[in-house]
């Protein structure tokens, strides 16, 4: 078991020459057939065998699905290098999961540390090792059985147990790839509706359904996406106050639903609150703070006794933020999902 080349000199205790045991996992395959483990699910304690190459896990993977796999304790050498009977020393006699770094391309693996914890996933076409250690994470290359095993060229004098714990999951989701936002411009006529429309042309909905447009005022949605992710979070908790009429003198310069100062217009009601968690999502503020924000902000601009005006009592307010109708929540939490989703394709 040592970093030597040993495969045609060292003999076995009886005195013949050693046969080099089998490097393709099936060889090794239980008779039992693998399993599919459900998302998630680990398995705690399973023993490597030192005394082979592989050892089959028993369980099948999925391409792309993650695979975890974290190993502790030690086996040894009781025997030379080179085998019984060859005069060789083992040493070190000792090595844990990560092995030792030596250069033998009789290993099982020779571009792994030798004598280090290998894996391999196999299919009837297509065989892929890799080095293991101590602890690996990788997304499955392919699909297949899986194994892990001992990185050595000589393996009847090896004693001791390696034990695993794996787990396999899903594959993880990717993360969209945002390009710079560019906004727009403003047009000649800032009260014209534009249809709201994702990177692809689709139609954003408001939650009755219906087509959600926006003005023409240059205030697209790249413009609260790059507002956002210049700002930051703490500015961009300062910032918002930027979205708010307090009363028709104080006038918030992104109220979208307010192209006129103090003139209301409630075509723009559900983009003038998309924008808001659009914004918001891109400056990193969490939803529950900026729904804050914004209760806090209606509870002054409609309180009566600071000379506000009430939502109609038909307007259905919502539960939690109980100063904001129910709408304007469905539509901030809305702007925080187009920007997740890359539905604009920038940010």
């Amino acid at each position: 078991m040592a970093a030597a080349a040993r495969f045609t000199a060292a003999p076995t205790a009886s005195g013949g020459p050693y046969t080099p045991m089998s490097k393709n996992p099936a060889a090794y395959r239980k008779k039992s057939k693998s399993v599919r483990l459900l998302p998630d699910t680990v398995i705690s304690g399973f023993s490597i065998i030192a005394t082979q190459p592989w050892t089959d896990t028993g369980i099948a993977v999925t391409q792309g699905e993650q695979i975890s796999v974290t190993v502790t304790g030690q086996f040894s050498c009781s025997g030379p290098i080179g085998g019984p009977g060859s005069g060789g020393a083992c040493a070190p006699s000792t090595y844990g999961p990560d092995g030792t770094a030596c250069s033998d391309p009789n290993m099982t693996v020779p571009s792994a540390p030798c004598f280090s914890v290998i894996g391999e996933i196999t299919s009837p076409t297509l065989s892929t090792p890799f080095e293991v250690g101590a602890q690996l994470s990788l997304n499955a290359p392919q699909s297949g059985e899986f194994y892990l095993g001992v990185n050595d060229s000589y393996y009847p004098d090896n004693e001791g147990t390696l034990v695993a714990t794996i787990n396999v999951g899903p594959a993880p989701t990717p993360t969209p790839t945002h390009k710079p936002c560019t906004p727009g411009t403003p047009g000649p006529n800032l009260n014209k509706e534009i249809p709201l429309v994702n990177a692809s042309g689709k139609p954003i909905l408001n939650f009755l359904g219906n087509q959600v447009d926006r003005p023409d005022d240059g205030h697209d949605p790249e413009f609260f996406i790059s507002e956002g992710e210049r700002a930051g979070p703490v500015l961009g908790l300062v910032n918002s106050a930027n979205f708010f009429s307090m009363s028709p003198i104080v006038v918030g310069v992104w109220d979208e639903q307010r192209q006129v100062p103090g003139v209301f217009d409630s075509n723009f009601i559900d983009y003038a609150t998309i924008v808001i968690g659009l914004y918001a999502a891109a400056a990193g503020i969490s939803e529950s703070t900026i729904l804050n924000a914004q209760n806090v902000a209606a509870g002054v601009i409609h309180n009566p006794l600071l000379g506000g005006k009430p939502y109609p009592k038909k307007v259905p307010m919502d539960p939690t933020y109980t100063n904001l109708p129910a709408r304007n929540v469905f539509n901030t939490e809305t702007g925080y999902s187009l920007y997740q989703s890359n539905a604009f394709g920038c940010g």
